[in-house]
């Protein structure tokens, strides 16, 4: 695996849900229509997080932005990680 870095984000569970729902998929459904999995998107809403492939999954299948999907994340680890990628896509 080396050193490859895992970025993860906050995610509001009551805002993913509403969202999904507002697109009339439910999580079965939508473990099946995307690259990401049922058991995965369930351990998201537990864990109150996602890492930042699953996030751009999701948000490349429903062409919708993280804070609409996901709600605002302001924490301290999630700007480190914007900042570091954005340094390092350019």
């Amino acid at each position: 695996m080396g050193n490859k870095a895992v970025f993860k984000r906050h995610v509001d569970p009551d805002i993913f849900k509403s969202f999904i729902k507002s697109r009339g998929v439910s999580i079965r459904q939508l473990g099946s229509l995307c690259a990401t999995n049922e058991r995965t998107i369930r351990r998201i809403l537990q864990d109150k997080e996602i890492t930042l492939n699953v996030a751009l999954d999701l948000s490349r299948y429903f062409d919708a932005d993280f804070e609409t999907m996901f709600g605002v994340d302001d924490s301290n680890s999630w700007r480190y990680a914007v900042v570091h990628i954005i340094k390092n896509v350019r």
